[in-house]
């Protein structure tokens, strides 16, 4: 008893630095690398050619993001000891690239197919309202899970002609992580966060097909090449990030 007396006597103070503060403010910049877990959308069509012995080919559109760095900043506040409520805001950068094959038909033994792949910034705006909570496990080290909802939105840097529309959408999140306390008021946080939405295309560029009549493709290269993509599909993009949790006062 004597020696469990003195265990915990030991380790209680850690454990309670360890944890939420009630009531007390948290302010957390943080930085991390953002990776599309897979490929955005994926979309088949028949367009027309020039060549008289193979007036069509099929053409799969393959639409991705690329690995991308990621800023944010989350303000917290302590519920509980174990129950962190935070508002949190993500920018981050990425390549956007549009990858299309033209099938050619075996009717033609010599022709491959041909890839193109036109790429443009993305600018992905994420903001959320989460919700973290602290197990007390060990002294200086907290695990914690987090859960939150909110919005994100692509938003397509105009490239020539072509200028994309914003693509909104509602979005969750789940995070898991550790709190390395370095002080009673500052701690590094290292997370693994997954955020989950619908990815979705509702004919964001010029279809080849339809303009073909209006829209010289010698004058306007970059609207000729262009694809229509239009669908819905569930994504997710996996993050790393290192944050200083900071309390101030």
């Amino acid at each position: 008893m004597r020696k469990l007396a003195i265990v915990l006597a030991v380790v209680a103070p850690g454990i309670a630095a360890a944890q939420v503060s009630p009531g007390a403010h948290y302010f957390e910049p943080h930085a991390g690398t953002l990776l599309a877990g897979t490929e955005l959308l994926r979309n088949t069509a028949t367009y027309p050619t020039f060549r008289v012995t193979d007036p069509y080919n099929p053409v799969v559109t393959d639409i991705k993001l690329d690995p991308g760095v990621l800023l944010g900043f989350r303000y917290g506040y302590g519920l509980t000891r174990r129950l962190l409520v935070e508002a949190e805001f993500n920018w981050a950068v990425s390549v956007h690239a549009i990858r299309q094959l033209e099938i050619k038909p075996d009717t033609d033994p010599d022709a491959q197919p041909q890839y193109e792949t036109t790429t443009t910034d993305a600018h992905i705006l994420m903001y959320f309202l989460n919700l973290s909570y602290f197990p007390p496990v060990w002294p200086r080290v907290n695990p914690f899970v987090t859960f939150g909802v909110g919005n994100h939105t692509i938003d397509l840097v105009k490239k020539g002609s072509v200028d994309a529309d914003p693509i909104y959408d509602r979005a969750f999140v789940f995070g898991l992580g550790s709190l390395l306390r370095a002080s009673d008021r500052l701690g590094i946080r290292v997370e693994v966060r997954d955020f989950m939405y619908n990815f979705r295309y509702d004919n964001q560029y010029v279809d080849p097909v339809e303009s073909r009549q209006i829209i010289d493709p010698v004058l306007r290269p970059d609207f000729y090449n262009t694809t229509s993509a239009s669908g819905t599909k569930f994504q997710n993009e996996l993050v790393l990030t290192i944050g200083f949790m900071i309390r101030p006062f």
